[in-house]
């Protein structure tokens, strides 16, 4: 009886365990968290780019939409990405809220300062991955703005524009379009996610289709430098939108059937298809530019827009004929070659690496970083210092404690006074290197001939003195970001950092070692409210005139620039003017010893400046470089104390000089080129010396100023030496009109164009000139081109 008991408890609490675990592993179940119903009511998508397009250096824009079906919830939306710059993780984030049955889109920003392929953005517990095609800052971007994906596909992969921009002619990598597709609810409203973009082909969007905030965006990136593409065609009224009245390069157009667009076919080449094509033919506003014109129907017109171009297509190229015609590539790669002067501001911004030459861009973002971190104490300080040291640790001691008959406390007084000495000697230490932070900053805006716009780049050089972690705030959406400087590119990776965007743009989590520097970089745009003009001669010793500042800026002074020659301009109140000394020689400064931050960081970006200006062609307009008042976004440092020094560069193009008594010659070397093409035979040399063999011959492409009928005499002078048994140079221009290659007559060293006006033609102003060789090798330094203007 008490066995069977026994048994029956057994099983009991046997039972009872297993019922006692099975509650335990139920209740461990429910403790796992599970996504809420809200979270799992939401769904993202994520697109980097535009099109999936990115430009290795520029900001990339993630468009994102998210669609919550639950009930409502806020978070950080973040995209982060992890390159071989950056090993840990670099994110950006925005605060949002998202209501219930809600669709939003949103957009963030990723730097592509690496060939990064994906980007992962997350918001609460929903994440996606987005690929990123990138492409060499050196390429073309065309944006299309369509329903239909297909347009302006044919341009895709078609070399544009010069492969180099060095005035000696050396061969880089063509550059070739790429062609990026969207709607117009697809735009960005923020003008940073254009930066990859080069031109904007918007078509036949009809100006409602965008909201305030795009145009806002697109306007803003026009006056950056973008191209905005508009096309005609029968819709006119869509143009007589009040919107285009101050933007169209053309007034009060009306639609016209011209016989033919033959005018086309003669430029671009390419049999029209037949069949009526309807224009929107419309009036030159003042200042427009017409590439082409049917009769007296303009059917390509530009304007300048800020530093950017607003460019006019009477067609509609969506449409027949033009749709089916062959030329049409033609049009899209002289559009896209672009006919825009180099930018001094942004020039070498990506891609240059230690083992090239270093591009103006690092050198002007080392001038931030090169500025000394302490202000040394003076040398008559530091030897008396010494001095007091030697004095009191022997002769003053010893004399005390003998004084007092106390010199076995020697021990003590000895180790007490070196240790008083260490504690002043770690004041001055301090006072010296100081207990903030210091932000050094450069801004470097230009501004084309009659704009009222300067855009640029902000360098700034933060030092800390000591460990610390740091955010820069800016008001905005602005492109915040580190830089790759040529003094410490190689040194550590950069730092993985926090883009918060908002109302402001702040710049998290910048960790900092004590005594270091960090240079960063930020795009920038300064409303001007007028324009700098110049009424300029040339005379005997430099160039004479005045020059009128009618912007908002104080200009406190100034070098101008013109081939050769380097002149002091003199201070220029807002509205004022100041007349030029050509007899007042500019001199680059000696390497700064004892002069302020503010003086150093001037000095040597003028220096950095110049030697660009030495080394490329940046066309033969006379270039103002003034120094003042700031420009740009305030940028500040948060939550910490930081002393700011602040250097703001103006570049001004102005317009040619005239000359007293005679034309104006542009010298060699002030016009730019490249090589178009060469022969397989021919060896370009490192340092942009070009070897032609027998039989090999060089095209060079040379852009001439927009001098209009001025040009009366066009003179080449080649520079370099025969390898072998000299034989014979022959130099031939490209007869735009006879459609044919005429050889040019010697006279000495110089090879003159018999008729200038037939050899320059196009919208660019394009002169072709063949250089071959018969009956020898040749080695060519340079190919000068001079014009004189009457």
């Amino acid at each position: 009886m008490r066995d069977t008991q026994s048994g029956l408890c057994a099983l009991a609490a046997s039972r009872a365990k297993r019922l006692f675990l099975a509650l335990f592993v139920s209740l461990l179940f429910l403790a796992i968290p599970s996504p809420s119903r809200a979270e799992q009511a939401l769904s993202l998508k994520a697109t980097v780019g535009l099109d999936g397009y990115a430009r290795l250096g520029a900001w990339a824009p993630v468009t994102v939409l998210l669609e919550n079906n639950g009930r409502e919830v806020d978070g950080d939306l973040v995209a982060s990405l992890s390159t071989r710059s950056r090993p840990q993780e670099t994110a950006t984030r925005r605060t949002i809220r998202l209501p219930a049955g809600a669709r939003q889109r949103h957009h963030l920003f990723v730097h592509v300062d690496d060939p990064v392929q994906r980007v992962f953005v997350r918001f609460r517990d929903v994440a996606a991955e987005a690929s990123v095609r990138i492409f060499s800052e050196h390429d073309r971007v065309l944006l299309a703005v369509s329903e239909d994906r297909s347009a302006l596909s044919f341009v895709q992969g078609t070399p544009v524009g010069p492969p180099s921009t060095s005035q000696h002619g050396a061969v880089d990598d063509q550059r070739v379009a790429c062609v990026a597709h969207t709607d117009a609810v697809g735009l960005p409203p923020v003008s940073l996610a254009y930066s990859s973009v080069d031109v904007v082909a918007l078509g036949t969007t009809p100006v409602r289709a965008l909201s305030v905030e795009q145009w806002e965006a697109l306007l803003e990136w026009v006056a950056d430098g973008g191209t905005l593409v508009i096309s005609g065609g029968s819709d006119v009224a869509r143009l007589r939108d009040p919107f285009w009245k101050d933007l169209l390069p053309v007034a009060n157009p009306v639609p016209r059937t011209p016989s033919s667009l033959s005018a086309l076919e003669a430029q671009f080449g390419g049999t029209m298809p037949p069949g009526p094509a309807v224009v929107a033919a419309g009036q030159p506003v003042p200042g427009a530019r017409v590439w082409i014109s049917q009769g007296d129907v303009p059917l390509i017109v530009s304007r300048l827009q800020g530093n950017g171009t607003i460019l006019f297509l009477a067609f509609d190229d969506s449409q027949a004929p033009v749709r089916g015609w062959a030329g049409q590539t033609a049009l899209w790669q002289e559009i896209l070659g672009g006919r825009t002067a180099p930018r001094i501001a942004l020039t070498g911004q990506a891609g240059c690496l230690p083992i090239q030459r270093p591009g103006l861009f690092i050198e002007l973002a080392n001038t931030v970083a090169t500025n000394p971190s302490m202000d040394l104490p003076d040398a008559q300080l530091i030897g008396l210092f010494f001095l007091a040291y030697l004095l009191c640790l022997v002769p003053i001691n010893y004399r005390v404690l003998r004084y007092h008959n106390r010199l076995e406390y020697a021990w003590a007084t000895t180790p007490a006074i070196a240790l008083f000495f260490c504690g002043v000697a770690y004041l001055l230490t301090v006072s010296a290197k100081g207990s903030v932070a210091r932000l050094y900053r450069l801004d470097v805006v230009e501004s084309q001939a009659g704009s009222h716009t300067a855009t640029g780049m902000a360098y700034l050089g933060l030092f800390s003195p000591v460990r610390a972690r740091y955010t820069l705030k800016a008001p905005g959406t602005v492109g915040l970001a580190e830089a790759k400087a040529w003094a410490n590119i190689w040194e550590r990776p950069l730092l993985p950092v926090s883009l918060t965007l908002g109302n402001e743009t702040q710049l998290e989590e910048i960790a900092m070692h004590m005594n270091s520097t960090c240079i960063f970089t930020c795009p920038i745009r300064q409303e001007l409210g007028g324009a700098v003009t110049a009424k300029l001669h040339l005379e005997a010793n430099g160039l004479g005139g005045t020059i009128e500042n009618g912007t908002r800026c104080h200009l406190e002074g100034g070098v101008l620039f013109w081939g050769q020659v380097a002149q002091k301009v003199g201070a220029i109140a807002s509205g004022g003017q100041t007349m030029l000394v050509p007899s007042a020689r500019w001199i680059p400064p000696l390497p700064p010893s004892h002069l302020s931050a503010e003086k150093r960081i001037l000095d040597t970006a003028l220096s950095s400046i110049r030697q660009e200006l030495d080394r490329d062609a940046f066309g033969p307009t006379p270039i103002l470089i003034a120094w003042g008042d700031p420009a740009g976004v305030p940028i500040e440092i948060t939550r910490r104390r930081a002393a700011e020094t602040r250097v703001t560069l103006y570049v001004f193009r102005l317009s040619l000089p005239n000359a007293r008594g005679g034309g104006l010659t542009i010298p060699a070397g002030m016009i730019p080129s490249y090589v178009q093409k060469r022969t397989s035979n021919v060896r370009p040399l490192p340092d942009g010396k070009i070897e032609i063999p027998p039989s090999g011959y060089i095209v060079k492409h040379f852009s001439l100023p927009d001098t209009g009928n001025r040009i009366s005499e066009i003179t080449f002078k080649p520079a370099g030496a025969w390898i072998t048994t000299p034989g014979r140079l022959e130099i031939s221009v490209f007869d735009s009109r006879a459609k044919r290659w005429v050889e040019l007559p010697r006279d000495g060293d110089l090879y003159r164009v018999p008729r200038p006006e037939q050899a320059v033609y196009g919208p660019r102003n394009l002169l072709e000139a063949r250089v071959s060789v018969d009956g020898g090798e040749y080695r060519m330094d340079d190919l000068g081109l001079s014009v004189r203007l009457r």
